[in-house]
């Protein structure tokens, strides 16, 4: 069997394994399959930082979360952690039939909204803006109990 050796694109930082056995001869389908598999994760990690800011600076950012935890008296650090524990600051996210930034059940979300005198359709729940807004004021009404385990703030 002959080996290759080739260079690895600059931006994948080599592990020590990697780089033992790019210094050794082997199997050349082995090799490949290590470059591949450190590629991938530089990428997923790479899309996992910009998915944790990207998605929430499309609604305002960290202004969002400050502006609704004054309002209704709730640390935007509980707001913040909250919804990265639950979606990783993603308004879209969907677990069944929980879904948004916050994985908010369609039934608590419209008593919720109902509460607040605001639009009760579970569709924004994947508006960012409202799904703060909305977990600001639950909080503030309830706690933190409608997240048993993101909510241990």
């Amino acid at each position: 069997m002959s080996a290759e050796k080739t260079i690895s694109p600059s931006w994948i930082t080599p592990s020590p394994v990697f780089a033992y056995y790019e210094s050794r001869p082997y199997p050349s389908k082995k090799l490949e399959k290590l470059r591949e598999l450190a590629e991938r994760k530089a990428k997923q990690k790479q899309l996992y930082k910009k998915s944790q800011t990207a998605l929430v600076e499309l609604s305002g950012g960290d202004d969002l979360f400050t502006k609704y935890g004054d309002i209704y008296h709730v640390s935007p650090i509980t707001l913040k952690t909250i919804a990265k524990c639950e979606s990783g600051f993603n308004p879209e996210a969907t677990n069944g039939s929980y879904g948004g930034m916050y994985q908010f059940h369609p039934t608590t979300w419209s008593a919720t909204r109902q509460q607040m005198g605001a639009d009760p359709n579970s569709d924004s729940r994947f508006n960012g803006e409202e799904a703060i807004k909305t977990a600001a004021f639950k909080i503030s009404q309830e706690g933190t109990g409608a997240w048993p385990v993101c909510g241990r703030v």
